[in-house]
């Protein structure tokens, strides 16, 4: 085989391979795939890698491509190959590991774990093209929506649409599990950008505390948000808690 026609033909496997990507995505968006995760500090529904899975993999069989995954170097890589061909194509994104306990290997598991499913899941959803509502936005959303107060109202009637039989009683594992690594990288820049501007030594756990109570006292964190932001912020355990 000439030079020329390897090049035709490595052409032709590449064309190949992303005509089953974007028939990939067509078959997944047409399976009707129903989000079975529910976060209950933002309201939304989400799709789970048990939602996800066992639809992309019948996919993949039929079509013939074969997913690898990989989280090293604070870079999560999804590698799609054409079986048939052997061509492949990345999807990868920047994703932060951290030890953000370094004296409980228990926790350090669990938040490795934690890191490397929501690394899964998201690049499932580049190779897929799935949509969704990102955490972080919701979030924004729950602090910046306003309610109108109808004129000849009483404040005690406003006062019962937040008494404390709406707040969900969660435990501090399940209150882990609702907040994505993405979010949390995000209140932490947040937090520490705040703690610089006010020149307090973010090494201190009272500081955190200290802006933590400011946000929820300005407005910008809500009542039901405040046990997760603690835990995002190492301001109170996970094992052990409840």
């Amino acid at each position: 085989m000439t030079l020329d026609n390897c090049i035709i033909e490595g052409k032709k496997a590449e064309i190949q391979l992303f005509q089953k990507v974007k028939q990939a995505r067509t078959m997944y968006l047409e399976s009707g795939v129903q989000k079975s995760g529910f976060n209950r500090f933002h309201k939304f529904k989400y799709y789970t890698l048990d939602d996800i899975v066992p639809v992309a993999d019948g996919i993949c069989n039929e079509l013939g491509l074969l997913t690898l995954t990989d989280v090293t170097n604070n870079t999560a890589t999804m590698q799609v190959v054409d079986i048939e061909t052997g061509r492949s194509i990345d999807f990868k994104f920047s994703i932060q590991l951290t030890d953000d306990c370094p004296d409980n290997i228990n926790q350090q598991i669990q938040n490795l774990g934690k890191t490397i499913t929501y690394a899964r899941r998201y690049l499932y959803m580049l190779f897929l093209d799935i949509v969704e509502p990102d955490a972080v936005d919701c979030a924004k959303q729950t602090k910046t929506s306003k309610t109108t107060t109808p004129k000849n109202t009483k404040p005690v009637q406003e006062v019962q649409k937040t008494k404390p039989d709406d707040i969900p009683k969660l435990s501090k594992q399940e209150i882990y599990d609702q907040i994505s690594p993405e979010l949390e990288r995000k209140v932490s820049i947040q937090m520490n950008n705040e703690l610089q501007n006010k020149k307090l030594n973010p090494s201190e756990p009272k500081n955190r505390r200290l802006i933590l109570d400011m946000w929820k006292e300005e407005g910008l964190l809500e009542s039901r948000e405040y046990p997760a932001y603690e835990i995002m912020l190492g301001l109170t355990p996970i094992v052990g808690g409840s």
